[in-house]
């Protein structure tokens, strides 16, 4: 069935990010441990992504095929073992970075400005913490 948000455009749903595998992946813990570790080889636009799609999935308003979406995305970036693997000097990353723009944009009706001024603002802390250490 194809599914409309309140502006009757329709919803995109990536197949990929949907998948229970993924989706089972998530955790908290295990998203901000994989942000943190590999933020140089995500790079700063992958990094506001995947931080985007993480404050978007704290609203409570977020129908449940939207949430598969995230937490999809997100399981597919904090699992190693994916279409190209993590590990892979300067590839690892290009399928995660190209499956978080895909969900952003399937669940772009929902990011709202409070969920980019948060991620802005984290990655701010982060970079601004990154510079101190880089300094001494």
């Amino acid at each position: 069935m194809t599914e409309y948000d309140e502006k009757e455009r329709k919803v995109v749903e990536p197949e990929i990010v949907t998948d229970e595998k993924y989706r089972g992946a998530y955790s908290e813990k295990a998203f901000h441990t994989k942000l943190l570790h590999f933020a140089g080889t995500i790079g700063k636009e992958g990094l506001r992504s995947a931080l985007i799609l993480y404050y978007t999935l704290q609203r409570k308003d977020l129908p449940t095929k939207t949430r598969a979406v995230i937490l999809g995305a997100l399981g597919y970036l904090i699992l190693p073992a994916d279409v190209i693997p993590d590990i892979i000097p300067g590839l690892g990353f290009t399928d995660d970075i190209g499956i978080l723009a895909a969900a952003l944009a399937a669940v772009a009706v929902y990011v709202d400005d409070e969920a980019r001024a948060k991620a802005d603002a984290a990655l701010e802390r982060w970079l601004e913490k990154a510079e101190r250490l880089l300094r001494r």
